[in-house]
């Protein structure tokens, strides 16, 4: 099953989302945003992103080397649930020198 988007109201007001996998554990929380509309706008956003950023790994001593992820790697992780998912996809990565 796909992840999915959950927009809400927070107590301190405005509107931000929530980023779901599949099998419903927490990814992410946005930022705030002033209107939903502009909460829709950043789900957009995230799923431009999403389907073609870039990995920037700023882990200790990297400097924001890229990582260009596995394609079959991934493939074969979607077959996989939960944190597998995670997992199989981060043993399929290669940096880019």
């Amino acid at each position: 099953m796909a992840g999915y988007f959950e927009i809400f109201e927070p107590p301190d007001g405005g509107y931000r989302f929530r980023l779901f996998e599949g099998t419903g554990r927490l990814l992410g929380v946005s930022a705030r945003f002033p209107t939903k509309k502009d909460a829709v706008a950043g789900i957009t956003v995230i799923r431009e992103i999403g389907a073609k950023g870039l990995i920037r790994d700023m882990t200790r001593g990297i400097h924001g080397e890229r990582i260009h992820p596995l394609f079959t790697a991934v493939r074969s992780a979607s077959r996989h649930h939960g944190s597998h998912l995670v997992h199989e996809a981060v043993r399929g990565v290669h940096r880019l020198r």
